[in-house]
């Protein structure tokens, strides 16, 4: 983990920008449990990522962390675990496939009611799938940043509270 101020993120890379300079400790530690298996899980599930993932040595995910004024962001790829070597194109399609995934779920939760209540659970989310819990528990997690935005080349996933929306 390193820590710069020049947030400038690669189209490669997978990003989360915060709208606050601090966070708790145990929940960005609880966040990024959740992401690293996520990644790995929509790898591992991938067609074009799945082999890399059946061959020694495992991509490892490495991440770089930037504060800029009332900011922190968090950047994220995928790397050789026995050169520390980028894995540009590899971690581009495994963000882009995570993204994909994560809008569908995003996009197949029900909508509040006129009077403000939630509408039922929508039956497409299914719970007894690994992958839709997952993304249950990013979704809870993003939320509890208050405002926070997911960036994975030129499109974006802006969270604040129950407000989302997909660029």
């Amino acid at each position: 983990m390193t820590t710069n101020n020049n947030p400038k993120y690669s189209r490669d890379s997978f990003s989360i920008s915060f709208d606050q300079s601090m966070l708790q400790v145990s929940y960005l530690s609880s966040l990024l449990r959740i992401l690293q298996a996520t990644l790995r899980e929509v790898g591992q599930t991938g067609g074009k990522t799945r082999q890399r993932f059946e061959q020694k040595p495992y991509p490892v995910l490495m991440m770089t962390i930037s504060s800029v004024e009332n900011s922190l962001g968090v950047e994220m790829l995928f790397a050789d675990s026995s050169n520390s070597s980028i894995l540009s194109k590899f971690s581009r399609q495994v963000f882009e496939a995570f993204l994909d995934r994560f809008s569908k779920y995003i996009s197949d939760l029900p909508q509040p009611s006129l009077f403000g209540g939630a509408a039922p659970k929508s039956s497409k989310v299914s719970p007894d799938k690994p992958l839709s819990v997952r993304m249950d528990q990013i979704h809870r997690e993003l939320r509890r940043a208050g405002k926070v935005t997911i960036h994975v080349g030129e499109r974006s996933i802006r969270i604040e509270g129950e407000s989302m929306e997909i660029k």
